[in-house]
């Protein structure tokens, strides 16, 4: 327990807005340990759009980065120290587990809040104003519309009516009403008052889903623009639900709608999954002229004033966001850097310049210099695909909302300077690390769901390297010499294991055989010769001569995939124990591929695997998808101890020693990792450490504990007591 845990409840919801009051708010926030405490609303509502200063700033900015936030105060704090490290800041906290680095992937110091609640994926966001509240409107395909208060954080109302998911979003205005009006694979275009929640009225007409939406105003007529899978788009007067035109032209869905004016011309541009980008005069449905240029769908299109040009910036499956013209169709520039589908557009201005705001399927949203075509910076944090992305001003701050596949929909300040931090991280879940030491440097070594290899320094948290070459996921890493290189060994879901030579990043060899993805991939030797051990979806475990790449056997009786393996000695023999998706661990013989035993008392499928000493005598650990591990003597196949605690998955399992104490810990879905006492099978005081993220690779190396969170790996140091 930190001292601020027992102060009285009154301290704990009401110090930090004295503190404000008294200018001391940033003296307050710098202690991670109150802010732990504190009552979570409060922090919230106090840190929000306050202006902190010195390390109140990154502890504010680790703090509104939490999706979501533990009910246990000790666990809020173990989630704002590692957010630290990814952050890049000093982490000064009184817990034994030290988070001493980490990768910045997850995070941006630009964000402000997280909005939580939708159940599924959020598809859509707009943002209008309810008297002086700034509001975000987000569609999700949990067929609902969530209104949320932006300045406190709050969620007033759920509109519900829609049979089928929620695809697009936009607001306006009828008379005084702040109105949505919202899109759904239902076929149906909703209007709702924002203002009470009521439902105005349902428009049919479009005769497949409808993906997009746009209001503007034609005289004092408000309406929607919609666009649909049926390859028009309509448009609709709000007041009276009178259907006014049908565009027509495209010749695929029309995935994108945005209004604007050419001088005194009412117009909407559209874009399509025919690849073009379409503008039409609104008052006469006179089809204007068509945008070409990109290869794939058009996703996204955004207006604005560039000077004296009005530009269309439009975003597309090609993995880039193009600037247009609208008086005469030019192309003005093309803004590259994103690796994935550019999903949303939206534009907005920071000072004096104008920007685009980008979403994309990398889990990132980018902000963009539209005169020069300038990258201004990555907004990171997002654990899934950016759909969605809306531009407004609280008071005189720029603000994004953007909606994820993640289920939240995130708040950033678009105005606090350029890059905070460069931080280096994986661009997909990290699934694998191992550890070892380059000459006198200890490194970590990453496999990750973005087909790549990385490498850090252990000590500093420095990327020192990318490995590229897998074709898919890397599920596996492992660490071994052959002769004097030192090398690491990965297995991909391209069904391949390949050798990198950990010092130069050469490519050494690729080793094929495996007729399903290469789930686990261990490292040992037999007398002189290095080999490696894998397992894979083919329900196989092959052993590998790591000189010649020469496959010398096949050790079969698993029944399902085979998700883990580790090496170890069962007094002269060597042995290899596997986990398995059918709910076994097995021992083998590594010199001459004889069955052991088969280690079978879980009951879901074996996840991870660990090998070590309790005293004498070899044991393993398994992790299950059963939420337990369990402890096994090696030497007779007894069960020794089962370690429960974990609600979900048992996903990754490292042993390692803590004093004179054998110690394992496992990582889990349920976003901790545990550790346990070998002997007495009792899980540490000081235990379980809450992450970010959920936990799926763990490695133990040099007295440090290198966890796999989401897209980041975080170094923690046993510090005591």
């Amino acid at each position: 327990m930190t001292r601020w845990e027992g102060a009285p409840p009154y301290v704990l919801r009401h110090l930090l807005a004295h503190g404000a009051d008294a200018g001391r708010l940033s003296d307050l926030v710098a202690d991670v340990d109150l802010v732990a405490a504190y009552d979570p609303g409060n922090v919230k509502t106090a840190i929000r759009w306050a202006r902190l200063d010195g390390p109140a700033a990154a502890v504010g900015a680790a703090y509104r980065s939490l999706r979501a936030i533990p009910e246990d105060a000790r666990a809020r704090g173990q989630v704002i120290a590692a957010n630290l490290a990814r952050l890049g800041h000093a982490v000064p906290t009184t817990t034994p587990w030290r988070a001493l680095w980490g990768s910045g992937g997850g995070l941006s110091e630009r964000a402000v809040d997280t909005l939580t609640g939708h159940t599924n994926l959020v598809s859509a966001v707009a943002w209008t104003r309810i008297g002086d509240h700034p509001v975000a409107v987000t569609g999700s395909w949990d067929r609902t519309v969530r209104v949320w208060d932006l300045s406190t954080g709050e969620h007033p109302s759920t509109l519900t009516g829609h049979t089928n998911l929620v695809t697009a979003v936009s607001c306006t205005r009828i008379g005084d009403h702040p109105v949505a009006v919202t899109g759904s694979e239902d076929r149906t275009v909703r209007v709702w008052d924002l203002s009470t929640g009521e439902h105005l009225s349902t428009f049919t007409g479009h005769t497949d889903t409808v993906s997009a939406v746009s209001c503007t105003r034609i005289g004092n007529r408000p309406v929607a623009v919609t666009g649909s899978e049926d390859h028009t788009a309509r448009v609709w007067d709000l007041r009276t639900g009178e259907y006014l035109s049908t565009l027509t032209g495209h010749t695929d869905t029309v995935s994108a709608v945005s209004c604007t004016r050419i001088g005194n011309r009412l117009v909407a541009v559209t874009g399509s999954e025919d690849d073009t980008v379409r503008v039409w005069d609104l008052r006469t449905g006179e089809h204007l002229g068509t945008l070409t240029g990109h290869t794939d769908t058009v996703t996204a299109v955004s207006c604005a004033r560039m000077g004296n040009r009005l530009v269309a910036v439009t975003g597309s499956e090609d993995r880039t966001a193009r600037v247009w013209d609208l008086a005469t169709g030019e192309h003005l520039s093309t803004l590259t850097g994103h690796k994935g589908t550019v999903t949303a557009v939206s534009c907005t201005r920071i000072g004096n310049r104008q920007v685009a705001v980008t979403g994309s399927g990398d889990h990132t949203a980018r902000v963009w210099d539209l005169r020069t075509g300038e990258h201004l910076v990555t907004l990171t944090g997002h654990t899934n695909l950016v759909s969605a992305v809306a531009c407004t001003r609280i008071g005189n701050r720029p603000v994004a909302v953007t909606g994820s596949w993640d289920q939240t929909a995130r708040v950033w300040d678009l105005s606090t300077g350029e890059h905070l931090s460069t931080r280096t991280a994986h661009e997909g879940t990290v699934e694998a690390v191992a550890c070892t030491r380059i000459d006198t440097r200890p490194v970590a070594v990453t496999g990750s769901e973005d087909d790549t290899v990385r490498v850090w320094d252990l000590r500093t948290g420095e990327h020192l390297g990318t490995l590229t070459g897998h074709t898919n996921l890397v599920s596996a890493v492992a660490c071994t010499r052959i002769g004097n290189r030192l090398v690491a060994v990965t297995g991909s879901w391209d069904h391949t294991a390949r050798v990198w030579d950990l010092r130069t990043g050469e490519h050494l060899s690729t080793l094929t055989a495996h007729e399903g993805t290469v789930e686990a991939v261990a490292c040992t030797r037999i007398g002189d010769r290095p080999v490696a051990v894998t397992g894979s979806g083919d329900d196989t475990v092959r052993v590998w001569d790591l000189r010649t790449g020469e496959h010398l056997g096949t050790l079969t009786g698993h029944t399902n995939l085979v998700s883990a393996v580790s090496c170890t000695r069962i007094g002269n023999r060597l042995v290899a124990v596997t986990g398995s998706w059918d709910h076994t661990a097995r021992v083998w013989d590594l010199r001459t591929g004889e069955h052991l035993s088969t280690l079978s008392d879980h009951t879901n499928l074996v996840s991870a695997v660990s090998c070590t000493r309790i005293g004498n005598r070899p044991v393993a650990v398994t992790g299950s998808e059963d939420h337990t591990a369990r402890v096994w003597d090696l030497r007779t196949g007894e069960h020794l101890s089962t370690l429960t605690g974990h609600t979900d998955t048992v996903t990754a399992v490292a042993c390692t020693r803590i004093g004179n104490r054998p110690v394992a810990v496992t990582g889990s879905e349920d976003h901790t990792a545990r550790v346990w006492d070998l002997i007495t099978g009792a899980e540490d005081d000081e235990s379980p450490l809450t992450m970010p993220d959920p936990v799926r690779a763990l490695a133990a190396y040099d007295g440090l504990l290198i966890v796999g969170t989401g897209v980041d790996i975080i170094a923690y140091a046993w510090t005591g007591p």
